[in-house]
């Protein structure tokens, strides 16, 4: 007998027999069973198995996100690494670059400082030349425009110095000097801006390379050897002058003032030559050329009071001092002056300053001038025709005195002209020739 909860099993016709998938469930007394297709059972698995790959796909996604994620943070990273390393290899570039630049800045500037330092040194310089060169035209020296330059030390540059000194020509000094000043200030003003040095601006670095510095400096180093050694021409064409002077004076019997002549006994020790913008060389210069003006001023006033010039501008020598034959008595006598022989009316002048202590008839004189110099020096202008001074006047050398003619003892009309010295006569000619000598001076 069939149990009432037996499931009715359906009978299978003859052959193989299909397996029927059952799920029991039991509780307690209670069982309960289910049978399962097996469609449904092969769907059941096949979806439990995609949801699997389902789960395992998403797995493996989530953690080869992760892995992409990590690689691309890290590569991020190592270009971060890598800019920041080229901008700190850049930054670390432009500040070597703005160093040098700077450096560079500083050094363009120092040579410009250097530069305008030297100009403005010789250019001072060059008013204390011309100022010495103004005093020395007033001793009659005659200097060239350039002094003879001496040849600087060779350079490793010296090849590209357009530097040169053409001596002997005729224009003064003192033009020389303003061609000078004009020509380098012309020549500096060109390659330096006055408004980029005084300026808050600095020059760029082109402008910068443009400028040779070596050629300005050997320019102004140029101008100041020449400035020195246009002090020591004149040095020593003044003392040139100063010892003929002093010649002079003791060819006349008299003493010279003394002047700066130092004794180069016991001096010595190697030559060394004067670099360029050498001031104790050119202070020493200009010391050494005041000096001699100076000395040269005092000779010249010195020769100045003595009878030097010519009494007369025309006219020739028709007799000498010392012993002649008389023209009235035919016999030797001592002829105390020279006679110069001249229309009448020829004018007579002053051969010196000095004070007229006669001037009117004096005997066989005739009409005479007589003027006393210093050092006891006196002049005797006789035979005159007039006379245009009167005693105790003061005259200046080469002043007109008198007018030639023939008064007193005289065959024609001359002029008797004499030099005494204390009282004696001398020879007025040893006094003419110094004169003539020492002219350009006068």
């Amino acid at each position: 007998m069939e149990s009432p909860s037996s499931p009715k099993v359906k009978k299978q016709p003859f052959g193989r027999r299909k397996d029927i998938h059952r799920i029991i469930l039991a509780k307690g007394d209670s069982v309960t069973s289910v049978t399962i297709h097996p469609a449904v059972a092969f769907v059941t698995v096949l979806g439990i198995a995609a949801l699997g790959l389902a789960y395992l796909a998403a797995t493996g996604y989530l953690i080869f996100r992760d892995d992409l994620i990590n690689a691309s943070v890290v590569r991020q990273a190592k270009l971060q690494h890598a800019y920041e390393d080229r901008i700190a290899v850049l930054r670390t570039e432009i500040d070597r670059i703005a160093s040098r630049q700077m450096l560079d800045q500083r050094s363009v500037e120092n040579k410009l400082d250097r530069l305008l330092g030297l100009q403005d040194s010789v250019t001072k310089r060059g008013d204390v030349v011309k100022a010495l060169a103004s005093s020395a035209s007033t001793f009659g020296l005659v200097i060239p425009q350039s002094a003879p330059l001496p040849r600087p030390r060779p350079t490793a540059s010296s090849d590209h110095a357009s530097i040169s000194s053409e001596p002997g020509t005729s224009r003064s000094i003192q033009a020389s000097y303003a061609s000078e000043d004009t020509s380098a200030s012309s020549a500096f003003s060109l390659a330096l801006d006055p408004k980029s040095i005084t300026g808050s601006t600095s020059l760029s670095a082109d402008r910068a390379s443009a400028i040779d510095f070596d050629q300005l400096e050997r320019q102004i180093a140029d101008r100041d050897r020449k400035q020195l050694a246009t002090l020591q021409w004149m040095t020593k064409q003044a003392s040139q002058s100063a010892t003929r002077l002093s010649s002079t004076i003791r060819a006349l019997g008299f003493k010279p003032s003394k002047g700066p002549t130092p004794s180069e006994a016991g001096v010595g020790g190697p030559f060394e030559e004067l670099s360029a913008f050498d001031s104790i060389a050119f202070d020493q210069s200009v010391l050494a050329l005041e000096e001699t003006l100076n000395h040269l001023n005092r000779l010249k006033r010195q020769v100045a009071v003595f009878p030097l010039r010519k009494p007369m501008k025309v006219g020739t020598r028709s007799s000498a001092f010392g012993r002649r034959l008389d023209p009235f008595l035919k016999r030797y006598a001592m002829h105390s002056g020279v006679d110069f022989r001249a229309p009448k009316g020829s004018g007579v002048y002053a051969t010196a300053p000095g004070k007229v202590v006669k001037a009117g008839w004096h005997g066989g004189y005739g009409r005479l001038v007589e003027i006393e110099h210093a050092n006891g020096l006196t002049t005797r202008y006789a035979h005159l025709s007039k006379m245009r001074v009167s005693a105790g006047v003061h005259v200046s050398a080469g002043q007109r005195i008198g007018d030639v003619g023939s008064s007193g003892r005289s065959t024609g009309p001359h002029l008797h002209y004499e030099t005494r010295v204390s009282g004696q006569a001398v020879n007025p000619s040893k006094f003419l020739k110094a004169g003539s000598k020492v002219a350009d001076l006068l």
